[in-house]
Formats: structure tokens, C-alpha cells, sequence
């Protein structure tokens, strides 16, 4: 285990090594974890993809377009252990990309995720570490090709690492606490972004009678984050949750609380929320809240209903973020979308801003295909008026078939619209991509996949088009 160690971090730019220091310290907890037990109690894959391609614009340019055949070579794996006390996971793969015309753009992109659980004292004091590495966007208006192919030059190399003990504790049947603090670092591989160090301290305690008539929990969190480039921030929060169960189908709730955001950015205040939790089936569930905050009229709704074949879910709420909240509560979402393409940060600097999110989905399942039609809108208010406002607002269909056993086939198109107040800029855009699957074996699979991207922007230097083509075999060992 040791020598695959190695053999992966060889593979890293030199200049990236000083900041994976701790990486590596966690990763090698991790495979400590792994190398003292039999061989025969560690799950362990690894995999390696080759593909070629052709983009028409690589560099997603609005006037220099320059076409570029290209190959990608991705060789990847992953371990895992669950055992009574420690539950140790860690995939890691290396996407390298190299050029015909472009060479200087060749590139090595990294993604991690590593994390050890683990339970100290039976019940009561558990210890969480976790490290990832993972690709993010420097600009949340620019775009990613599937698999960072295209606009690569728009990426940069995100590092977290972390650990978390906690105490959990139960009160006589009457409550159950869970003390818990957690200090974590984000590190960027460009120069113009914001590294910080955090640490969080998270307490909750709720009632232990899952049969009571009565519920309620109290929650309260602290956070203090240091950047190197900008001011230094920190955020409390606490909130009281009541709750009535007034019959096997319908609940109600009420919260109050306080919040406050420092660093000459959010003045917090009091705030309160009400609702009811209403379940008539056990295929339909609907969650809706309303109240004051204080930027105003808070809203939180959650529906879900699901029958044979249809599925729909609808979900909206209110949330005070920034970015490295964004990174270390989502680590696995944002390492890569399900198609490849590289999710944004609205940014990268201490700013905190109101999000407000709506979004929604609605499935249908055929007998050999499924067709997803979604979409989703959201507001992002920043403090000052002379920082920007964003309104986020896209649409997507999705169709995927099975053809046969062996062959498979999706469809997707999707269109979006992001408008900036603080460059008074709108752009649209819109994709549209088609894929093919081929099953070899049990262990070896080939895909196709064609797609056209095109960004209508106020600004023409944001304007471009793009066409491209892949193949790719990949093969599991």
C-alpha cells in the first residue's frame, strides 16, 4: 500500500507538493487503517480510461478559435474498509490531458476523496478525518467541456483537509446531545485566489422519544474563518425547534433563533419560522415553513411524491453561504457533475451572500428508458453595493435509453441564463449532447459521445461556440 502511495503522489506537480502535506499525512492515516488488516477485508478496485477526441474550440474563445484533436488518459482507484469501530474509504484518480496543437495546455487534474471514521469509545466519542482534492472553476460565467476537456485553462486545483471529533451523549431517555468540532483547511492552486483554515464547533441536542407526542431539537454553531487575503470572519447561530405531531399524517413546527455574520458583511439578528410537516401517503410528503430572518421574509418548502413510474420533487430555501462552505459541505458533489462538466463557485474570496434556491425535477420511467425534465433558479445577494447580485436560472432534459443488454444511449439538452449586476452582463447557454455505451465485458465498457456548446454573452469577449467529438474505453481491474 505503501508503494501505491507513492506511485500516486509521483504523479503530482512538484509546485502543488508543499500544499498536499497534510493531504498525505491523512491519506496515510487512512491506508494505516487499511495495511493492518487482511488483505481479504479490503474492498479494492482501480480502473484506467484512454480516450481520444476533437474540439473545434478549445480554448472556449470568442475569437481565436483553435480545433485540437486530444488524448485523455485516466487511470484511477479506490479502497474501502468497514469494520465495528473504523470505516476507512478513499478513491483517487489522475486525468491526464495532452494535446495535439495546443501543448502547452497539457494538463494533470486531480481528484481525491479520502475520509476515516471512527468510534473511539463505544457510543460516546468518535473521531472523522477527510482530505480531497478536486477541480473548480475560477470564473462561476465561464463553462467546462465534458470531463474539463475544453476551457481547462478556466480550472484550478482545490485542497481541503480536515478532522472532526465529537461527543454524543444520551440524558436519561429524556434528550440526546452531539458536541462536535471541526477544523479544516481550503487551498487553491492559483495565485488569485483566497486560502483559509476554519474551525467549527457544532452542538445539538434533541428529544430521545421517537413515540412522543412532542418534539423539538436546539442547535447552535460557531465559526471562525482565517484567510490569507482578506478580512478574517466568524458567524454564530442558534435556533429553538418545537414541534406537535397532530395526527399520523400531520405535524407542526415553529423556530426561533439568532444569527450573526461579522466582517463588515452581514449584521445578524433575531428571526422565527413556522409550518407544518404534511404526509398523506407514504409515496407524498410536504414540508413548507414561513417566517422572518433578518434579511427579511423567509420561506422553506420540500414536496415530494413519487407513484410507479412518475417521480417529482420541488424544493426551495433560504441560506446565508460562501464559497468554502460550498466546497467542504459538498466535497463529493463538487469534485465532477455526473456528465463530467466541472460545477462553479459564485467565488472564491470571504464574501458571504444570501442564496436563494429554487429547483425542481420531475422523471418518468418507461420500460427501457427514463426521461428527466428539470430546472432551477437562484438568487445570489451580496452585502455592499458595490459587490454583485446574481440571478442563476437554467433548464434541462434528459433521456437516456437502454438499447439492449449491452447498449445504452442518453440525450441531453439544457439551456441556462445568468445575469450580473455588478458587470451588467447577461449571457445564455445552451448544450446539447449525445452519448452511446457499449458493454464489452463485465469489466470493459466504450463509449461515444457528440456535443455542441453555445454562450450568447453582452460582453462578446464571453461569447463563443464550441463542437466536439470523444471515444473512450475504459476497463476495470
Amino acid at each position: 500500500m505503501v508503494v501505491v502511495q507513492s506511485k500516486l503522489f509521483m504523479t503530482l506537480k512538484t509546485g502543488k507538493l508543499m500544499k498536499l502535506r497534510y493531504l498525505c499525512c491523512l491519506m496515510s492515516i487512512n491506508l494505516l487503517f487499511i495495511d493492518n488488516l487482511q488483505a481479504k477485508d479490503v474492498d479494492f478496485s482501480s480502473f484506467l480510461t484512454v480516450g481520444a477526441g476533437y474540439s473545434d474550440n478549445i480554448n472556449l474563445d470568442s475569437t481565436n478559435e483553435i480545433s485540437t484533436a486530444y488524448i485523455n488518459v485516466n487511470p484511477g482507484i479506490a479502497l474501502s474498509k468497514e469494520g465495528s469501530r473504523v470505516k476507512s474509504q478513499l478513491s483517487y484518480n489522475v486525468k491526464g490531458l495532452f494535446y495535439n496543437d495546443e501543448s502547452q495546455v497539457n494538463d494533470a487534474q486531480h481528484y481525491l476523496n479520502a475520509n476515516v471514521a471512527s468510534e473511539l469509545v463505544k457510543k460516546s466519542i468518535f473521531v472523522d478525518l477527510y482530505a480531497s482534492i478536486s477541480q473548480q472553476l475560477l470564473d462561476d460565467s465561464g463553462y467546462i467541456s465534458p470531463g474539463g476537456v475544453a476551457g481547462s485553462n478556466d480550472l484550478t486545483e482545490t485542497y481541503t483537509y480536515g478532522f472532526a471529533p465529537s461527543w454524543r451523549k444520551e440524558w436519561n431517555n429524556f434528550a440526546t446531545s452531539l458536541l462536535k468540532y471541526n477544523y479544516n483547511q481550503v487551498n487553491y492552486s492559483g495565485n488569485n485566489s483566497d486560502d483559509s483554515t476554519a474551525n467549527n464547533i457544532t452542538l445539538n441536542v434533541e428529544n430521545s422519544k421517537t413515540n412522543s407526542e412532542y418534539f423539538w431539537n436546539f442547535d447552535y454553531a460557531h465559526t471562525d474563518t482565517a484567510y490569507d487575503k482578506n478580512e478574517d470572519t466568524y458567524s454564530d447561530a442558534y435556533k429553538l425547534r418545537l414541534g406537535y405531531h397532530y395526527s399520523r399524517k400531520l405535524s407542526f413546527t415553529a423556530s426561533s433563533g439568532y444569527e450573526d455574520y461579522a466582517g463588515d458583511q452581514y449584521d445578524g439578528d433575531t428571526g422565527w419560522r413556522a409550518g407544518f410537516i404534511w404526509t398523506p401517503s407514504q409515496r407524498t410528503k410536504l414540508e413548507y415553513e414561513a417566517g422572518q430572518r433578518f434579511f427579511g421574509t423567509t420561506y422553506f418548502l420540500d414536496l415530494n411524491h413519487r407513484s410507479r413510474r412518475l417521480t417529482w420533487h420541488l424544493k426551495y430555501d433560504d441560506s446565508v453561504t460562501d464559497s468554502r462552505n460550498q466546497i467542504i459541505n459538498n466535497n463529493d458533489d463538487l469534485q465532477e457533475a455526473p456528465d463530467g462538466v466541472i460545477p462553479p463557485l459564485t467565488d472564491f474570496t470571504a464574501q458571504y451572500y444570501l442564496n436563494r434556491r429554487l429547483t425542481g425535477d420531475v422523471t418518468y420511467r418507461f420500460k427501457k428508458s427514463t426521461i428527466t425534465l428539470g430546472f432551477f433558479n437562484e438568487w445570489r445577494y451580496f452585502q455592499g453595493s458595490d459587490q454583485k447580485d446574481e440571478d442563476d436560472s437554467g433548464i434541462n432534459l434528459n433521456w437516456s435509453q437502454n438499447m439492449s443488454r449491452s447498449i445504452s444511449m442518453n440525450t441531453s439538452m439544457s439551456w441556462g441564463r445568468l445575469e450580473d449586476t455588478q458587470n451588467n452582463n447577461a449571457q445564455d447557454h445552451s448544450t446539447f449532447r449525445w452519448s452511446i455505451n457499449k458493454s464489452l465485458s463485465r469489466a470493459a465498457s466504450a463509449d461515444l459521445m457528440v456535443s455542441y456548446n453555445n454562450n450568447d454573452s453582452d460582453i462578446k469577449l464571453n461569447g463563443y461556440t464550441e463542437n466536439s467529438i470523444s471515444f473512450n474505453f475504459r476497463k476495470s481491474f
